[in-house]
């Protein structure tokens, strides 16, 4: 992630190709003009806004027009845009300040105003050097650099045409225009091809401190120069007992998992990795989707998990089951001299094209296998780290299980190869263990569920929370009751963030600097969207992707590998507006058809929730000979009262269609192993009753 960067210019341009230019440049050190007075053609003038970020030595700026305005005020707006009009190309930093983070910081909105006032067109330019991928390390002051380690990027021209329209700020969509050009380039500047995650992790290892503390479970905790060495000795034994494209992964969240995956991605193996919590028969299915035939687990976890019933059951199908405490006892002195000499080389990964199978749950017959690329997950980290500010002061915590690619992909590998430290917590529904956790480990991260976090805010002292500077929710919509609790309980504001396994998983999320409420946030840099219109939903569409991020493809059971070859449908209903804020609607299954009008099950759950101010609700749909689909309602509430209900909807005006047809009473609402709710068993007890 961290190396050195050769000097290299993506795209030259030595003539605009309009008579109004603005170059936007991120700025990163005291030594950024004299870089791009080196790229930049030379008739391009240097506007200054804050001349105390720059250490100027007038030479290496010889022949270069500069300009420093002491302030921003209207007589200083009106000679730069007065330069622009005259058809002079600018350079400007619209930051005004240097990066504090590393990226891309707020975009000021006189620099937008000047932009949209010209209508020029805008060249983004991304600085990149050693500082700007090592801000992580020291983000409070970045050193000077030279060109051998530091390389500019200028990205595609664009324009600001905004469409006046009621309710649009002008300046503010412009500043968010430029926002999102700018973190595309810089999130595209960071991506890498025909990447081993390995040897990524090597590189983290040389940039950050070998002997800090990296990872941390229940049971253990390693540096950086302790995790390599146990991926170097796992890795060469087992590259001398596998001899097989994939092999299954049983095994809980852990150190022991992360070291696994590693060794396997040293050796050019594929894991797929197995949901412990899936039934027998669903993961008999997904060994077949994946055609594997040996299972690397853990005699302590199948022991403590008794789970000695699925491994009988793996066995009946011909599945060999390798122990890692069975491979660990068999080294010998020389698997360990091997291991120990690997180490002390450092020695890389031949295997250029890696991959990692997860599986979905939806609510097909046979589980699919997600296939996603080193790549893909890669450009999902850099994608993430564009937009959030994390460094190495951090502290994350995981509890979420590696099986779910928001525990694998943002949880894990984002941490260990950004140099932040990682504990991870193999059960995310000890919710009185995890307040504490937090608490005991100063975190400042921490990645959940909405299910899971109402949990832990219930449970949770006020102060437990009080190091922690963001909590980012996934995989479910986060209901207001809990958003509120956190507020109130810790004066927490939950980021609330959007993806899809197929995705790696990331695809939106609010931050500090972009949050919309009842929105997941913007699309993160680089990845490309569209809207197709659904047939009886007036307002959006379903949502199509692409980017860097998205699989390489499909694994269907009895087919075989089927390849993604252009736009990825999600199957969610989403409304954009004009400034990129996404607001999920619902997804198309998630929607019952009732004498022909669709409704949205999720709207059915909110209404509910807000009227008996409780979270225990679930809604399904199944067959109805009469409206062709009736909604039915599952709830742990035992005072639900229909009559209130039906009182509340009419008062609101909402459609009588919400009303569900029939309720029925649970112990407890049904989850998954990643802390959605099991709809699709609550689907079948529907439709068998």
């Amino acid at each position: 992630m961290f190396g050195l960067f050769k000097k290299k210019t993506e795209k030259k341009i030595e003539k605009p190709k309009t008579n109004r230019v603005i170059y936007m440049s991120n700025h990163v050190s005291k030594n950024d003009l004299v870089y791009l007075h080196r790229e930049l053609p030379l008739h391009v003038h240097f506007f200054i806004f804050n001349k105390e970020e720059y250490e100027l030595n007038e030479k290496n700026l010889v022949g270069r027009k500069v300009t420093y305005f002491e302030e921003i005020t209207p007589d200083v707006l009106k000679k730069a845009i007065s330069i622009i009009e005259s058809e002079e190309p600018v350079l400007v930093f619209p930051e005004i300040r240097i990066s504090r983070t590393g990226n891309i910081m707020k975009i000021y909105e006189e620099i937008a105003f000047i932009a949209n006032r010209t209508e020029a067109t805008i060249y983004p330019v991304i600085i990149q050097t050693n500082d700007t991928k090592n801000a992580l390390i020291n983000f409070t002051s970045l050193n000077p650099f030279s060109e051998k380690d530091a390389s500019i990027h200028i990205g595609e021209p664009f324009q600001i045409n905004i469409e006046k329209k009621p309710g649009v700020n002008e300046k503010q969509l412009a500043t968010s225009i430029i926002y999102q050009k700018m973190t595309d380039l810089y999130a595209k500047s960071m991506y890498k091809y025909n990447v081993n995650l390995f040897n990524e992790l090597l590189e983290a290892s040389k940039v950050h401190d070998p002997n800090k503390i990296i990872i941390k479970d229940p049971t253990n905790a390693l540096t950086y120069k302790k995790f390599l060495l146990g991926v170097q000795v796992l890795s060469s034994k087992l590259e001398t007992i596998l001899d097989e494209e994939r092999v299954g992964v049983f095994l809980p969240s852990s150190i022991g998992q992360a070291v696994c995956l590693f060794s396997l991605f040293k050796i050019g193996i594929t894991p797929a990795v197995l949901n412990f919590t899936m039934g027998h028969s669903t993961l008999i299915d997904c060994c077949e989707t994946a055609s594997v035939k040996t299972i690397l687990t853990s005699k302590v976890f199948i022991e403590k998990a008794e789970l000695d019933e699925i491994i009988d059951v793996f066995k009946n199908h011909g599945l060999s089951i390798i122990y890692l405490e069975d491979v660990k006892e068999s080294l010998n002195s020389k698997d360990k001299i091997v291991g120990l000499k690997n180490h002390a080389s450092s020695q890389r990964s031949a295997h250029a094209k890696n991959e990692v199978i997860l599986f979905t749950s939806g609510s097909e017959n046979k589980p699919k296998g997600v296939i996603l690329t080193h790549d893909n997950i890669y450009a999902n980290i850099h994608q993430a780290l564009s937009v959030i500010d994390l460094h190495t002061g951090d502290r994350m915590l995981n509890p979420l299980p590696m099986f779910h690619s928001f525990g694998l992909s943002i949880g894990t590998f984002l941490p260990l190869l950004s140099g932040i430290p990682v504990v991870i917590h193999p059960s995310p529904i000890q919710y009185k263990v995890i307040p504490e956790l937090l608490y005991n480990e100063d975190i400042t991260i921490i990645l959940s569920t909405p299910t899971f976090l109402n949990g832990y805010g219930k449970n949770g002292h006020p102060f437990d929370f009080h190091t922690v500077r963001y909590v980012i929710a996934g995989a479910e919509s986060v209901k207001e009751e809990i958003k509120e609790l956190f507020q109130q309980k810790f004066g927490i504001r939950i980021l609330e963030g959007y993806g899809a396994t197929e995705a790696s998983p990331l695809l939106a999320v609010n931050t500090p600097m972009h949050a919309k409420e009842q929105s997941v946030g913007k699309m993160i840099p680089g990845v490309q969207y569209k809207l197709q219109k659904v047939e009886g939903i007036e307002n959006g569409g379903s949502l199509l992707i692409k980017g860097p991020n998205l699989m390489k493809g499909y694994l269907i059971h009895g087919k075989g590998f089927v390849p993604l070859n252009d736009w990825y449908d999600t199957g969610d209903v989403v409304e954009i507006d004009d400034y990129g804020y996404i607001t999920i609607k619902s997804r198309l299954k998630r929607f019952a058809k009732i004498g022909g009008e669709m409704v949205s099950l999720n709207l059915v759950e909110e209404i509910v929730a807000q009227c008996f101010d409780d979270i225990g609700f679930a809604a399904v749909s199944i067959p109805d000979k009469r409206k062709g689909e009736k909604i039915v309602l599952f709830t742990n509430k035992e005072d639900f009262n229909m009559r209130e209900l039906k009182r509340y909807v009419k008062a609101n005006k909402y459609s009588a269609l919400l009303i569900p047809a029939e309720v029925k009473q649970v112990e407890e609402i049904p989850l998954l192993g990643s802390g959605k709710t099991d709809y699709v068993t609550l689907e079948k007890i529907a439709k068998s009753e």
